[in-house]
């Protein structure tokens, strides 16, 4: 099955998962506060990228820079890699599995708010959260 026909309901049933929403899962996350050019950019990336009205250019003028400021706050030990297409907008939601129980965090964060997000995601791959 390829990566864009999943549902979250077709994974709840298909991994038998508990679904457990709530907000503010991540709130503890630290924020990481990106290079100083980096938000300057990404505001103009991300008017263009809404402008486009394509989920491609989202990706590619959104995430990718994102990630790649991950990457840059581990000193490049981590990596990326492209091919998967993503649902990508403005804000972002995110989820954590724990065994059996997939929560998912109610709150939204906002492009604006990509300290918060570098912070996230850096505690996913420092696994603090």
């Amino acid at each position: 099955m390829a990566y864009s026909d999943f549902t979250l309901e077709a994974v709840r049933r298909e991994f038998q998962l508990e679904i457990v929403e709530s907000a503010g899962i991540f709130s503890e996350a630290s924020t990481v506060v990106p290079q100083e050019h980096f938000m300057a950019e990404l505001e103009e990336k991300v008017e263009l990228a809404i402008s486009s009205g394509t989920e491609k250019a989202r990706s590619e003028l959104i995430i990718t820079d994102v990630l790649f400021q991950l990457r840059e706050h581990f000193n490049r030990r981590i990596s990326f890699f492209s091919g998967i297409e993503f649902s990508v907008d403005t804000e972002w939601q995110f989820l954590k599995l724990e065994a059996q129980k997939l929560y998912i965090d109610r709150a939204i964060y906002s492009i604006g708010q990509c300290d918060k997000i570098l912070g996230i995601l850096s505690s996913m791959v420092e696994q603090k959260v």
